[in-house]
């Protein structure tokens, strides 16, 4: 039997008052909710102690009781904060990210070297804007236990090679995959991906003037390992537990950074645990550093993947692509409220050879899928 229910009582001292001297049943007294026990005939220098004693302890529940709603209240104002101010910023980002590019592909040939770095520029500090934005959006969700894992049978050493070659302009990234291929694992394709492009790009910036790194992709045991090795100026060995948490940063002297961005390893270590897998560093002062992590094996059978299979389509710019059945000219609708991206969009896509339409909300896109037929609709929300 219990003595205390569950409620709004549940943090009220309980002291009980017995004649049993027997000490198993003062213990029973005890697991059945009891805080303390009184034995008759009751000291009253005794009762007074424990009385007090039992009045502070429930007053410190009360407080820390009220602080721990407050900090959640606090918490969920932050993510609310956080996921608007994101969305808001993220929008013109995003504008001057592909309205750069598309002054660039139809007006470049009559730019200016300079101009065109310029403008260059403009589009690699918005992609990186965009990408801490992510960063932090996905480290808010992990955090909420919303951030969607989508696990299934994926490539590592094709994914590697294809993250390095996307950031070969940033420096030299040697690729070493392990074993037979395909390197097979049972991972998020995307985390995995963002994964690899964290620890890249941070070990391609701790090696300038001379930005050579290593990606090594090798099967041990039931995992798939995955190490990014960097000649850089490496970690103090009392920062090293420390450098996967939030905002904290290590600059090339060695010190600690407590400000800044600070995101991009603690997500390493977030999508990392969401997908049951384990994340590390290994460095050495005025060496260099190797951050790794690993993701399971699959769990089916690797002979019996389809290296012919093709789930997926991938779109690349200035690609010619094919008209449906009846050679007709693929229709695409695309929904946006900001009038900016509907520009751009619909340039981009023309740009492709596709057959562009535009609404501007929700009931203007309702009213254009009844009255036409389309192939895709790209949509905002």
């Amino acid at each position: 039997e219990r003595v205390r229910a569950p409620g709004r009582a549940a943090h009220v001292p309980i002291i009980m008052v017995t004649a049993l001297s027997d000490r198993e049943q003062r213990l029973r007294g005890i697991a059945a909710g009891a805080n303390d026990f009184l034995t008759k005939p009751v000291d009253l220098a005794d009762l007074q102690l424990r009385v007090r004693n039992a009045v502070q302890l429930s007053q410190l529940y009360r407080q820390a009781r009220e602080r721990y709603v407050r900090v959640s209240q606090l918490e969920r104002l932050r993510d609310r904060i956080v996921h608007m101010v994101a969305h808001d910023i993220r929008s013109p980002i995003t504008s001057i990210h592909l309205g750069t590019e598309v002054v660039l592909a139809e007006e470049g040939d009559q730019l200016s070297t300079d101009s065109r770095k310029d403008l260059e520029m403009v589009i690699e500090m918005a992609r990186t804007a965009n990408q801490m934005i992510d960063t932090m959006l996905s480290v808010s969700r992990f955090e909420a236990g919303q951030m969607p894992v989508n696990r299934e049978e994926c490539d590592v050493g094709q994914l590697a090679r294809d993250v390095a070659r996307m950031l070969s302009p940033q420096g030299t990234v040697n690729v070493h995959v392990e074993g037979r291929e395909p390197v097979m694992a049972f991972a998020d394709r995307e985390l995995t991906r963002r994964m690899m492009v964290n620890l890249l790009s941070n070990a391609i910036r701790h090696s300038r003037p001379d930005p050579i790194v290593d990606l090594r992709v090798a099967p041990q045991g039931s995992t798939v390992h995955v190490a990014v090795t960097d000649k850089g100026p490496g970690i103090p060995k009392h920062l090293q537990e420390r450098i996967f948490d939030h905002f904290f940063q290590v600059d090339d002297s060695g010190a600690s950074k407590e400000a800044g961005a600070g995101l991009g390893l603690s997500f390493c270590r977030l999508a990392g645990e969401a997908q049951d897998g384990r994340v590390g560093v290994v460095s050495t002062e005025g060496e260099g550093s190797t951050f790794w992590f690993e993701v399971e094996l699959p769990r089916i059978d690797p002979e019996a993947y389809d290296q012919d299979r093709d789930d997926t389509i991938t779109i690349i710019p200035g690609q010619q692509f094919k008209t449906d059945q009846t050679g007709a000219q693929l229709r695409i609708l695309v929904v946006d409220d900001e009038p900016v991206n509907l520009i751009v969009i619909e340039k981009l896509l023309d740009s492709l050879g596709y057959h562009v339409e535009s609404a501007t909300n929700g009931s203007e896109a309702v009213n254009a899928v009844k009255s036409s037929r389309y192939d895709m609709i790209f949509m905002d929300i």
